[in-house]
């Protein structure tokens, strides 16, 4: 670390991934637990909470840090480094993400603001499920299952089933005496909401106004998905002589987006899964991020509730792992103005569709939708839209600075399609 970053690092006080002691105490350990199992962080030894630089003795300071270190489980990798400033030294602990959760004489910490605290049971859950260290759809309840809806998910699944008691209990739907696990509540319990209250969806319109789906998924998934199209708009897209009606999103990437939220939620986060209208989209935000070593980019196929993952794939909600993300991209990909991105935060993931014509001139989105039919040449999109040339190059020229449109080929063989 040079000088100057660590000053910044200082000016800017304590906060949830930077701490500040004068000396090693006999809580470093906890210190270093709540930190790893949070953010990650810094822990710089040798100044006040002031900000004022004390220092420290780097030998001694490195040994009891060691000594307490030892002590947790499992352990943390903790990268020492030191700078000194005015004749005084600061030992700096670089104390990286715990991909477990860490605890020492059998207590785990968190850190919240600039303090630690010990983590409740609850928080246990949440983390342990975040971090795939407990599979929480296998909880079991108290409650039996609906032979109505056992039988509506039987009578339609992937594959064939023979026993389905048997099936349920084997995946782990049901326990060795009937009962529904949460992963089954959520399938085969008419009102699951009234065990868990977050399991559910809410629907928020533009002017505020919402909707709470609950019930059984198999239900409820088909529910949200055919309000969400009853309301969608469409947009008329003219093409010479050709008119083409083009829905506001693309419905079957935003029912894939619906599944995934529920599907791989955490349900230790006491909160529902929220599909809300915006300005210029929708989002659809649902709690836990993504498995650790899972990204949008790698969607590694890593289920957090695996019970309720072969439960959506037998209903044909879902299709192999790790599938989700590409259908969502090659829909939008295919879709004339719309485009997708990912927000992943510690505690929730949302997903965002932009509508990209917003703001765009009538004639711009009638080029666009020329393109939503496939590649096409400046000659070609003329005829199409009765235009000249000119004013077909002028409005290419307008939708490639915008970043919506690509140029494929050169010279007489370039033609323009949708950015990819």
């Amino acid at each position: 670390m040079q000088l100057n970053e660590l000053l910044d690092i200082i000016k800017g006080g304590e906060s949830e991934r930077i701490e500040f002691k004068t000396k090693v105490t006999s809580d470093i350990g906890e210190e270093i637990c709540a930190i790893a199992n949070g953010f990650g962080g810094l822990l710089l030894i040798g100044v006040d909470d002031t900000g004022m630089v004390q220092g420290c003795n780097l030998e001694t300071s490195k040994l009891k840090i060691s000594d307490h270190a030892n002590s947790i489980t499992p352990p943390v990798k903790i990268n020492f480094d030191h700078i000194r400033i005015e004749d005084k030294d600061i030992l700096i602990l670089d104390i990286p993400q715990s991909t477990n959760l860490c605890s020492i004489g059998g207590i785990a910490y968190i850190r919240i603001g600039t303090s630690k605290r010990p983590l409740s049971m609850q928080e246990i859950f949440t983390i342990g499920a975040e971090n795939l260290l407990y599979e929480i759809d296998k909880t079991p309840t108290d409650m039996k299952p609906d032979e109505t809806l056992v039988e509506e998910f039987h009578s339609s699944s992937r594959t064939q089933i023979a026993d389905i008691g048997s099936y349920l209990n084997r995946i782990g739907a049901t326990t060795s005496d009937g009962y529904l696990s949460l992963a089954g509540l959520l399938f085969f319990y008419p009102d699951p909401e009234t065990i868990i209250p977050h399991a559910s969806i809410r629907v928020i319109k533009i002017d505020g106004t919402w909707k709470r789906y609950s019930g059984s998924f198999i239900r409820t998934i088909k529910e949200v998905e055919k309000d969400i199209a009853k309301d969608m708009a469409f947009y008329p897209i003219q093409a010479g002589f050709e008119r083409k009606d083009v829905p506001e999103y693309p419905i079957k990437a935003i029912r894939e987006a619906i599944v995934n939220a529920v599907t791989h939620r955490n349900y230790a986060i006491k909160s529902e899964v929220f599909v809300e209208y915006v300005k210029d989209g929708l989002q659809i935000r649902n709690p836990g991020s993504f498995p650790p070593g899972t990204t949008p980019e790698d969607p590694i196929p890593i289920p957090r509730n695996p019970i309720l993952y072969e439960l959506m794939f037998q209903s044909r909600f879902v299709e192999r792992q790790g599938r989700g993300i590409d259908l969502i991209r090659e829909e939008c990909e295919k879709h004339p103005f719309v485009d997708f991105s990912y927000n992943i935060r510690p505690n929730y993931t949302s997903i965002k569709f932009t509508k990209t014509l917003t703001n765009l001139s009538e004639e711009q989105k009638d080029l666009i939708g020329i393109l939503s039919y496939g590649d096409s040449s400046s000659s070609e999109i003329s005829r199409r839209m009765g235009i000249s040339k000119g004013t077909v190059l002028r409005i290419v020229d307008e939708l490639m600075s915008l970043n919506l449109i690509e140029k494929i080929g050169s010279g007489p063989t370039t033609r323009y399609r949708i950015k990819r």
